[in-house]
């Protein structure tokens, strides 16, 4: 599988700045601008990483992953769930199903944070 990452983010700002991200650390970025936009695009086919906000309008990012988990149960990518939300969501990280959380804030940190999960992702076999 090539290298290609899946943005789903409500706020554009964020798909943007996220896939920038991405494709400085060589990864083909597919975007979408809501949850119904995300599983349109996971129609395509698996990534190899997908990056989600978990709150967005009419379907969380919760439901989202759970339809990527069930649509591609035999392949393995990793969910990073970014959100403003996650400090106070800590108690419900379990139940929502990703594999890492970002925290959104300053894009200085934020990018950091960005290239340290991927590392960690492009670590593991």
């Amino acid at each position: 599988m090539s290298k290609k990452a899946l943005v789903v983010d409500s706020d554009f700002f964020f798909v943007e700045f996220i896939s920038e991200v991405l494709e400085k650390n060589g990864y083909e970025v597919i975007k979408a601008y809501s949850a119904k936009e995300g599983i349109s695009k996971l129609e395509e086919g698996p990534v190899k990483v997908f990056f989600l906000d978990i709150i967005m309008p009419k379907a969380d990012g919760k439901k989202l992953i759970e339809y990527a988990r069930m649509k591609f149960r035999d392949e393995r990518f990793p969910v990073i769930a970014v959100s403003g939300t996650v400090i106070e969501q800590m108690d419900k990280l379990d139940e929502i199903g990703a594999d890492y959380y970002i925290a959104k804030g300053p894009v200085e940190s934020m990018a950091d944070h960005i290239a340290k999960c991927l590392e960690m992702i492009e670590e593991d076999p």
